[in-house]
């Protein structure tokens, strides 16, 4: 039987270094197995709360970030959302023992997988590794059920929509409990378990914000059908979530910056706050206007429908102030489409390429599966360790699970290939290759040129040359 207490311990040795593979890939397995696995949260539980060394408790939790990421699918998660005293770590941040910078590193990167565990156990969805799919899942919904009841289908998408912002909401709190795990270039650049974690917090991000939007835009489409009550909160999320993509696109600044490759991200345009703000407003002001007719039962229309009607008066119909403002929903939903589907803004960071050689991403292409004999700093973005654990692929290793590739290599030297978005990023580098291009025609030209000098002055020369040849002979 694997000793699991000298792989916990092998694991999270005090080094400041990540984690090696000959430790994790052990640890992963195990969590395959019921048995081995309570062994494996014994031993983390121990090593966790008997040791106040920061490193030691860091790397604790980077172990745990692995069996949630790569090991089997939701077992991790499902334990310690029902165990979540695991991550009380007071004893080591009421010390004075280090500084406060190393505790508060240390409390965020605990909070954020705390509050991802706790998550979970809201709705039982690993939402960086499901897939999870808020149109296929209400898809799936409507089509098991093909009754035409209005009164039906709008029990059906308050039930919907009820779920989607609990779910919205829930992924804001885990992306803003992520993004508050800021690092210093320079403590990135220097500090290989700094680094290592915040791979794991990339990869977690992308996958998260790419599901949030998802949502975002789910419950946009359905924004003028809701009430007062679900519009409002819908608003709120959709406020949230501008105020969040600011913070994530910094937060992948700092990844490009270190030289990991970020993949281009798309996100719904963030300028619809006045216009759902003007379509609440008006709600409320529905809302007032029956009220006052309610009180009034021969009063039945407001002057701003009487002049609407009067607008109207060459049709030689009469529609009610109701009829006239569900014209205005389905406008007001018909150019909310538009913009969601034409609108889709292209976001990556504008960060300077650093061509630079970094150990924990080689080329997955160019590498060779190293000797056993040499023991090798774990790193779950290579051939070495995907190698040593067929049985535990999964989707983790896509990072958005978009079916975009995702991958942690560093930035090489290509061919720059031009590109129909209007990306700054690109255009720069487009603008460089042209202007090089026209160098080296230049350069062209002015060989040529010195080409046919040469040869007119050989042509003149020629001749007194035959001359003085043929006299000679």
């Amino acid at each position: 039987m694997t000793s699991y207490k000298k792989l916990v311990k092998g694991a999270t040795k005090i080094k400041m270094a990540p984690p090696k593979q000959k430790y994790v890939d052990p640890i992963l397995l195990g969590t395959s197995n019921n048995i081995e696995f309570q062994q494996i949260v014994s031993e983390l539980t121990s090593r966790i709360n008997n040791c106040n060394i920061w490193s030691v408790i860091y790397k604790t939790l980077i172990v745990v970030h692995l069996m949630i990421s790569i090991g089997e699918p939701n077992v991790t998660l499902r334990y310690f959302s029902k165990n979540l005293n695991f991550f009380d770590i007071k004893r080591i941040l009421n010390s004075s023992k280090w500084s406060s910078n190393d505790l508060k590193a240390l409390e965020r990167y605990d909070r954020y997988i705390k509050i991802r565990c706790r998550e979970f156990g809201k709705f039982k969805i690993d939402f960086v590794k499901d897939s999870f799919s808020f149109k296929s899942k209400n898809n799936k919904e409507n089509n098991g059920n093909n009754d035409d009841n209005d009164y039906d289908d709008r029990r059906r998408l308050h039930s919907d929509i009820h779920l989607d912002l609990d779910i919205v909401e829930s992924i804001i709190i885990i992306i803003r409990s992520l993004v508050e795990n800021k690092y210093s270039v320079y403590d990135l650049q220097n500090n290989p378990l700094l680094l290592y974690a915040f791979k794991l917090l990339v990869q977690d991000l992308l996958a998260l914000y790419n599901t949030l939007n998802e949502g975002v835009i789910n419950l946009l489409e359905s924004f003028f059908d809701l009430d007062r009550a679900e519009a409002g909160e819908t608003l709120d999320l959709y406020k949230d979530f501008v105020d969040l993509t600011e913070d994530v696109v910094n937060y992948l600044k700092t990844g490009k910056a270190v030289g990991l490759n970020i993949p281009v991200i798309k996100h719904i345009t963030t300028k619809l706050i006045r216009s759902l703000e003007d379509h609440l407003n008006t709600i409320s002001d529905d809302v007032q206007n029956k009220r006052v007719s309610e009180k009034n039962d021969n009063v039945r229309t407001t002057s701003r429908t009487v002049s609407q009607v009067s607008q109207h008066s060459t049709n030689n119909t009469t529609r009610s102030a109701a009829e006239q403002r569900l014209e205005q929903i389905r406008e007001q939903k018909r150019i909310l489409e538009q913009q969601l589907h034409n609108t889709q803004v292209l976001m990556t960071p504008t960060v300077a390429v650093q061509h630079s050689f970094n150990p924990f991403t080689p080329e997955l292409n160019n590498r060779q599966s190293t000797s056993t004999s040499t023991p090798q700093s774990y790193n779950p973005f290579t051939p070495e360790w995907t190698g040593n654990i067929n049985p535990l692929q999964s989707p983790a290793l896509n990072a958005n699970n978009t079916n975009q590739t995702f991958t942690f290599e560093t930035v090489q030297q290509q061919p720059i290939v031009a590109t129909p978005t209007n990306n700054p990023f690109l255009m720069h580098h487009e603008q460089l290759q042209q202007q090089q291009l026209q160098e080296q025609q230049q350069q062209l030209l002015l060989q040529q040129q010195q080409q046919q000098q040469q040869q007119q002055q050989q042509h003149n020369l020629y001749p007194n040359q035959t001359q003085s040849f043929t006299q000679g002979f």
